[in-house]
């Protein structure tokens, strides 16, 4: 990588960014994650570079017609669950179920 505004980062810069974040790296771990996000400023920086003149523009990663299966209405009947129910209320039309506090 040529010397570009991602090598221009600092200790204060990185520690600016883990305020900002609300974390905390020891003085040991500064230096590894300096040079880690010098490394990812620079490859942003190289794609910004990159001709996209002709690259349209999408917000999904893979372009999909959007499939679907038609839906399809089956009528069961009458499925009579007030007679499979083990304690059935009439008046909530629903099973009965013990009250939990």
């Amino acid at each position: 990588m040529s010397n570009s505004e991602s090598e221009d980062l600092t200790l204060a810069d990185l520690d600016h960014v883990l305020k900002l974040a609300r974390l905390k790296l020891s003085d040991t771990e500064k230096p590894n994650y300096l040079k880690t996000l010098q490394d990812v400023l620079g490859t942003m920086k190289l794609m910004d570079q990159q001709p996209l003149d002709h690259v349209m523009a999408c917000t999904h990663a893979a372009h999909d017609d959007a499939n679907f299966r038609n839906d399809v209405v089956v009528d069961y009947g009458d499925l009579n669950l007030n007679h499979n129910a083990p304690d059935w209320d009439e008046e909530f039309n629903g099973f009965s179920v013990p009250k939990i506090v």
